[in-house]
């Protein structure tokens, strides 16, 4: 049955009317959405950090219950072992392919050719004793892991003032060059050893090629930044035939506070040698 005429502008009304409330509707969905993607992409400094988000662990430790992440270091199993040697030689082999292909030059703590815009990271100067040749010290039970700087979490580190020896953490007052580095620092606790000797619970700890992320090799440093994050090589060597090994490794910067239950900066996990 048609309407009467009089009804037709009436009709054109209610239509155009809901069509621009659509229109809106869809206009106020669309703010939303780029509202919620700013917010995240936004202030990547101020954002809440999680334990261990600095840094990549590799080999990534094993979850179990009750006890702390745990890298399994059997030596007489390969089968266990290798799977560690094949993680690190897979993160040592992807630095030097990159580096292979793009434009770098070498460079140091203190100093880099004039005009250049990316150094190479020092592979070279990583210790033997954590390559593939020697399967990174896990046929020896002085296993090595590679400390990762996490170059997507939005954070820049601030140096300390060594001018102002109260400003510096007792921990990296000696024998660091704060203006140049990130310091790393490892401490080792033996749960569980084997043998009677006074060394049985000791372990030694060996960074290379530097006890820390250098500043100059760092993506968020601008020009000279590497195309590559830096990484640090390190080796745990004890003497005992089998132990539970705690790990309690720190990043430390001016704006990295420490904090005993949610500490950004820190990165724990544990090694079980048989």
């Amino acid at each position: 049955q048609d309407f009467p005429s009089t009804w037709q502008p009436a009709r054109r009304i209610i239509t155009f009317m809901g069509l621009v409330s659509l229109i809106c509707t869809l206009l106020v969905v669309v703010i939303i959405i780029i509202a919620v993607a700013l917010s995240k992409t936004a202030h990547p400094r101020s954002t809440t950090l999680k334990p261990s988000e600095l840094v990549y662990l590799v080999p990534q430790p094993r979850k179990f219950i009750n006890r702390t992440p745990t890298i399994v270091v059997h030596r007489q199993n390969p089968r266990i072992w290798q799977k560690h040697v094949e993680d690190l030689s897979t993160l040592v082999k992807a630095y030097r392919e990159r580096q292979g292909a793009i434009a770098t030059s070498n460079c140091d703590l203190h100093y880099a050719p004039i005009g250049v815009s990316s150094c190479s990271f020092p592979l070279d100067r990583i210790s033997e004793n954590c390559s593939a040749q020697n399967n990174f010290g896990y046929d020896t039970g002085n296993p090595c892991v590679g400390l990762v700087f996490n170059a997507f979490a939005g954070w820049n580190p601030i140096p300390y003032n060594k001018s102002n020896p109260d400003d510096v953490p007792v921990e990296i007052r000696n024998g660091y060059d704060l203006q140049q580095i990130v310091p790393i620092t490892c401490n080792t606790s033996v749960v569980v050893a084997s043998g009677s000797s006074e060394n049985a619970s000791v372990f030694h700890v060996h960074y290379s090629p530097f006890s820390g992320f250098p500043y100059r090799y760092l993506p968020l440093r601008g020009m000279m930044g590497s195309t590559l994050p830096p990484l640090v090589m390190i080796q745990f060597i004890g003497g005992q035939s089998m132990a539970d090994v705690e790990v309690n490794c720190f990043l430390w910067a001016k704006n990295l506070p420490r904090n005993a239950t949610n500490d950004p900066g820190a990165i724990r996990f544990s090694f079980f040698i048989v």
